[in-house]
């Protein structure tokens, strides 16, 4: 019994790595968050992009010089009426960076959101 009392030995690496897994999710957890409000931003945009065409008749270039672009970066709008000729499907992408940048292999990435509206009667 006094063997095992003699082994004494550091809590410090516990501590380390658990400091280091919590910092790991903290991160993950904020990057994870952005790209998801990025999306929700991006699809906000592409539903305006289909109701604007839909009710006007008008093209995604024409919406996109009545709103504020400078938020995303490359912001790129398409639309186009599908075959029942009452649908419009409008399609946003934008170029998303993450928050940190020092996770492996995470770069600039191209995010697409797709929204349609249908013309009314």
């Amino acid at each position: 019994m006094t063997g095992i009392r003699a082994e004494r030995g550091s809590i410090a690496p516990l501590g380390i790595g658990l400091l280091a897994f919590t910092a790991m999710m903290m991160l993950t957890s904020i990057g994870a968050a952005s790209l998801f409000i990025f999306q929700k931003r991006l699809t906000t945009v592409a539903e305006a992009d289909a109701l604007f065409v839909a009710g006007t008749g008008e093209n995604s270039e024409s919406f996109l010089a009545l709103i504020d672009s400078d938020q995303f970066s490359d912001l790129q709008l398409s639309d186009e009426l599908l075959p029942d000729a009452r649908t419009v499907k409008a399609v946003a992408c934008a170029s998303w960076k993450p928050v940190f940048r020092i996770a492996l292999g995470v770069g600039p990435k191209v995010i697409c959101s797709h929204a349609s509206a249908r013309l009314s009667d």
